[in-house]
Order: C-alpha cells, then structure tokens, then sequence
C-alpha cells in the first residue's frame, strides 16, 4: 500500500528518530531509500545514524560533484531535479568494503579503516541530525538493517522501480513507509509520527506539516 512519501523543504524540515537498537547496525548494516531530489545548491542528508563527529553512518547527495555519497565513520549519476524516483543503498562492514547502489546497480567500494568507538546517540531523515544539510524533495520507503546487503537483496529492494516491501529480508532493524498509515491499518500516516513497521524507533516530523504527506511515489 504505497501510496505516500515525505516531501521536505531544504531549509528546516526533518525527521527525528529514536535510536533504541540502532548501534547493532555501527559494524556491519546497510540502509536503503528511495528519494527524488528537487534542484539544490547545497549538500543534503537521506539519512544519518550518529555518535559523534568521529563515528557516523550517513547516505547523502554531494552538491558540488552532483553524485551521491555513502560515509562511514569520517571518513556520480545526474539525480538532481530530473524529477524521478531513484533508490538508494548503502552497505558496510568494518573487516571490508563501504559498498554504494543506486537504482539497483552496484556503484563503487572503498575499504573500511578504523574501529567504530561508542553507540549512536541520534538519528534522523531528511538532515545530518546536528542542525544541516536539509533535505529538499521526497523520501520514501526508509529501512535500515543490521547485516550488508548483497546485490541480490539490493536488486529486490530496487525491484525494477517499483518498491519493494522489504518485511521478509532478514536483520531488518527500522522500515520507515514515510507516509503510508501501515502494511496494515489506515492508508495516511498520523501526523506527525512516521512509524517503524519494526516496532523499534518511530520517527517524529519536526518543523513540518500534514501536508508534507504526498501521493508521489516511485511507480
């Protein structure tokens, strides 16, 4: 039933998640999203799991080369204002590679150095959580999980443009629909929770608006 995504407006809007569980995901995990990116000027976050400037996991477009970026720890396709729906995975694990997909295609892997320290302490959608990088235009269909995705899963994820409902994949440790009410239930979300079908970390809306509820969705 995915009808719904998220619209966020670039200046303020983002959603604040729980992080209960969140640190299984700091070694081996991967997130996927889907996302249409209205034209911007600066760089703007999918998504971020965070501890601290030294440890993080975050998904985000990189305004000034126009590609998107999966970074792990601290460390190109044209996706910016076309108007399309395209997916995103990201998948790392501390003994290999930071691993990029997009639209179900494998990107690029760099190797993985250094040693996660700590747990997270904040997460969000549609922000780097410590006040930036905003994003502007649509995001649907969150999930986040504790195991590196191989092609495989990312290519059912993908599902030739049409998402997938992710609840069979194993180690599955946030779904966020980002707008529907449920896999089963009502049809809208109830601004302004976006609940984790995971039953571990609802998200709440911050400076947004029911509104921001949109039938655009990858089809």
């Amino acid at each position: 039933n995915n009808i719904y995504s998220t619209h966020f407006d670039g200046v303020d809007d983002y959603v604040s998640l729980g992080i209960s569980g969140m640190s299984a995901a700091k070694n081996t995990g991967s997130i996927s999203s889907w996302f249409k990116l209205e034209t911007v000027t600066v760089s703007s976050d999918i998504m971020r799991i965070y501890e601290d400037d030294d440890n993080f996991v975050r998904i985000f477009y990189h305004a000034s080369t126009n590609g998107l970026r999966c970074v792990y720890k601290a460390g190109g396709t044209a996706i910016e204002g076309d108007d399309t729906w395209h997916h995103v995975s990201g998948t790392w694990d501390k003994n290999g590679n930071l691993s990029l997909y997009l639209d179900g295609s494998f990107k690029e892997a760099n190797p993985i150095t250094g040693t996660f320290t700590g747990s997270f302490t904040s997460a969000g959608i549609g922000t780097n959580v410590i006040g930036g990088n905003f994003w502007k235009g649509n995001i649907d269909e969150v999930s986040l999980f504790n195991k590196e995705l191989d092609q495989t899963e990312v290519t059912s994820l993908y599902n030739s443009g049409l998402p997938f409902n992710p609840k069979p994949l194993a180690n599955m440790i946030g779904y966020w629909k980002m707008g529907d009410g449920g896999i089963v239930g009502d049809p809208i979300a109830n601004y302004p929770t976006i609940v984790d079908e995971t039953g571990n970390n609802n998200g709440t809306m911050i400076n947004m608006t029911s509104t921001d509820f949109q039938a655009d969705v990858p089809e």
